[in-house]
């Protein structure tokens, strides 16, 4: 509140709603085996060092070859800034138990728990997911069904996206992103990619041999400095890498993957090692068409909006419900998104082509709802193009104290017509 005085006028000035708080948008949760073995709650790291203190370094022997603590030294190397780590136990544990280990531990995080004591976490990569390596029969079994511990609901927060690794090798990576495909994953694929393949330091491991580190720590780096300097909305790819001599295969896997893909990490001369591609798992069907989060920039960014509209409604959760109240939530939600989109995280030369906002008695809800104490605010977003929204719909439990969301990912092409929703 500010209060204004002059020649016996006295102005005061009360905020409306909330002020909005910048969120961060790459905060990577790193999850792996340790020397020091397990913590029960997620560790907030600021360096090397820090890591180092709190859970141990890379353990005297490099059989297995444990990754997660080489893979945040990388992504610092990379310019990353702090982030979290959770432990799955100590290194010697999962030596005396074998590789099927991961999957049962990945199963019993607590994740919920784990989330919650990582509030800015954005991105979560498990660089051990290279212990899966191997030449036998059951290899391509024991990565597919990892990756699917790590894209299901449990594991993933609604915010996070899931960077993977994958198997080193060509034919087993095509293997497993064709079983990958045929999994009934629906839009939990959206909001996961695949980078590919690992990467050749010019750092040397604890026993002197050249360092190989999974792909998965750099690009949390390239994607927290891409948000940093271009905006969330940036494609996180044609960005260098640091100290990195090269990908470990340049042979390119067969295509086709039953529809969905993955992104190369590639050397080029004078121009060094680059990531190469920003698309995530979501599928091309039969017939082409491609799905509205095909891009990493795009699932990250409609995430990022609904989070952060999410925040700012929940000044009305014990609000009346009420035209009053209503008012309030558009202005905010008008004035954020307005920001977002003067800084060009929306398309549109103009403020209607790039987003609109429906609040209200027959724009959003029905009499009905209203007096139940449900309060909807549907918005629309040009992510892609101009005047062609993504519609995002909030709910306000009032009374309740939750806000909840939804994305009708078909896009709009017209802002008049809310009621045409295409199938």
């Amino acid at each position: 509140m500010q209060a204004h005085s002059e020649l016996g006028v006295s102005v005061t000035r009360t905020p409306i709603g909330p002020a909005a708080v910048s969120l961060p948008t790459a905060v990577p949760l790193f999850v792996g085996y340790t020397e020091k073995g397990a913590l029960s709650s997620v560790c907030e790291v600021t360096s090397p060092d820090d890591f180092k203190a709190q859970l141990g370094g890379p353990g005297l022997s490099r059989v297995p070859p444990f990754a997660l603590y080489d893979t945040v030294c990388h992504y610092f190397d990379q310019g990353g800034g702090r982030c979290y780590a959770l432990s799955l136990g100590s290194q010697s544990t999962y030596r005396e138990s074998g590789p099927l280990t991961l999957k049962k531990d990945l199963n019993k995080v607590p994740w919920e728990a784990c989330w919650a004591q990582a509030p800015q976490a954005t991105l979560l990569a498990v660089p051990d997911l290279v212990l899966m390596d191997g030449l036998d029969k059951d290899a391509v079994q024991r990565w597919v069904e990892a990756w699917e511990v790590l894209v299901s609901a449990p594991a993933r927060e609604a915010r996070a996206f899931v960077l993977l690794d994958g198997p080193d090798d060509p034919g087993q990576v095509r293997q497993c992103l064709d079983k990958f495909a045929k999994l009934d994953l629906g839009d939990a694929l959206t909001h996961a990619a695949l980078y590919w393949p690992r990467l050749r330091t010019n750092r040397s491991s604890s026993t002197g041999d050249e360092l190989i580190v999974p792909s998965s720590g750099a690009v949390a780096a390239v994607i927290q400095r891409t948000d940093r300097e271009r905006g969330i909305w940036s494609a996180p790819a044609n960005v260098a890498l640091a100290r990195v001599v090269g990908p470990t295969c340049h042979a390119m896997p067969m295509a086709s993957f039953d529809g969905i893909t993955l992104n190369r990490i590639r050397s080029f001369a004078a121009r060094g090692v680059r990531v190469w591609g920003c698309r995530t798992l979501a599928p091309v069907s039969a017939n082409n068409v491609q799905s509205p989060w095909q891009y990493v920039q795009l699932r990250r960014t409609m995430s990022y909006v609904e989070q952060h509209l999410s925040d700012l409604a929940r000044f009305a959760v014990f609000e009346p419900n009420n035209a009053v109240t209503w008012l309030k939530l558009k202005s905010v939600a008008r004035a954020w998104l307005r920001r977002l989109w003067l800084a060009g995280g929306l398309f549109g030369t103009q403020e209607s082509d790039a987003f609109w906002l429906k609040i209200g008695l027959h724009e959003s809800m029905t009499a009905d709802e209203a007096n139940t104490g449900l309060m909807r605010l549907n918005v629309g977003l040009a992510l892609q193009y101009p005047a062609e929204f993504i519609e995002l719909q909030l709910q306000i439990h009032t009374g309740e104290s939750t806000v909840s969301s939804s994305v009708q990912a078909v896009p709009h092409r017209s802002a008049l017509d809310l009621n045409s929703k295409k199938a």
